[in-house]
């Protein structure tokens, strides 16, 4: 059945490219960050399905201080969709259908009724049987909603660049990313550059430094700690004497192997505390593999603001770092 429902959902992707050509003439999506529209009957989403699905997009994220959901999950029916175009506009949107006798898929289409759009629908017969496909493609989904997040928004990021900032960092690593105008380049020293983003409640940032690619040792979780601690306690300074910021002691990293764009990247998320001093926040690390030059490129975001939920800013750090791009 695995393999089956598989086939089932590849071809389900391609046949939602041929809705490509039409991109062009739809309007910009609808939707806060992390909002995911399920379209189901009532009775559905109020029981054990509904349970199943809550359980896995509700979950805190671990890599938070605090316990912020992955994913806001709104209701609706089907009805309500196709009589409302707000609704249809929704970025991201879970249709969930429980049809006796069906066959057990997972069908995907983009930019239906809008652009950045990602629709999934589950077809199951039963309450087993969706429990079962949505357990095998729960972390696909996931992943699909995520880079539907960050498309959203880096199409509002690029209509207001800081194309100076922008120059300046592809000018220097060979790669640049969106800058956007509330940004600044605060250090700007050999192979490392520190741009800033402050207002009087939070405070956002993003590191760039490169070097040698000498050994896979670079890529290690150990390593890319102690290098961003190094470079922290270097270059970001701290608001009292003999206090630098450091990555938490107590809060757990996470990490994992990611294919960015082609290139071997590893993402390193956890939380940043400031020795002798009270100041801490959540960060965010991209250690990419530069190949065709033998380097090594990393990316960091981190944010300090205090007593306000931080999820929606990381989101906004990721979204920049994943817009990187040769120079």
């Amino acid at each position: 059945m695995k393999k089956f429902s598989f086939l089932l959902f590849i071809v389900a992707i391609v046949l939602s490219s041929c809705n490509s050509e039409r991109t062009s003439t739809l309007q910009g999506s609808a939707g806060v960050t992390y909002e995911l529209l399920i379209v189901a009957p009532t009775d559905v989403w109020q029981g054990e399905v509904g349970e199943t699905v809550r359980e896995f997009f509700n979950q805190p994220d671990t890599t938070m201080f605090m316990l912020e959901p992955l994913y806001s999950t709104p209701q609706i029916t089907q009805d309500q969709l196709d009589k409302n175009e707000m609704f249809r506009r929704f970025k991201s949107m879970l249709i969930i259908e429980i049809e006796p006798g069906s066959t057990p898929k997972v069908e995907t289409q983009d930019n239906i009724w809008a652009q950045p759009q990602r629709i999934f629908k589950i077809i199951a017969p039963d309450i087993p049987s969706f429990k079962n496909i949505f357990e095998e493609y729960k972390e696909h989904l996931l992943q699909k909603y995520t880079e539907i997040e960050r498309d959203k928004l880096n199409r509002y990021f690029e209509t207001a660049l800081n194309k100076d900032a922008i120059k300046r960092v592809g000018e220097k690593f060979g790669y640049t990313f969106n800058v956007t105008t509330g940004f600044y380049i605060a250090k700007d020293l050999q192979d490392f550059m520190w741009l800033r983003s402050e207002t009087s409640k939070t405070s956002t940032n993003i590191m760039i430094y490169m070097e040698d690619y000498v050994s896979e040792k670079q890529l290690t979780e150990p390593y890319i700690a102690l290098k961003r601690n190094i470079i922290t306690q270097e270059n970001i300074p701290a608001s009292l004497v003999d206090s630098y910021a450091k990555i938490s002691d107590v809060f757990p990293l996470t990490t994992k192997i990611v294919d960015f764009k082609g290139k071997y990247g590893v993402e390193i998320r956890g939380a940043w505390d400031t020795y002798n001093d009270v100041m801490g926040g959540t960060f965010l690390n991209y250690t990419i593999v530069d190949d065709v030059n033998n380097k090594i490129i990393t990316l960091d975001g981190f944010i300090y603001a205090p007593n306000k939920e931080k999820r929606v800013f990381m989101m906004q750090l990721e979204a920049l770092i994943w817009s990187l791009r040769q120079y």
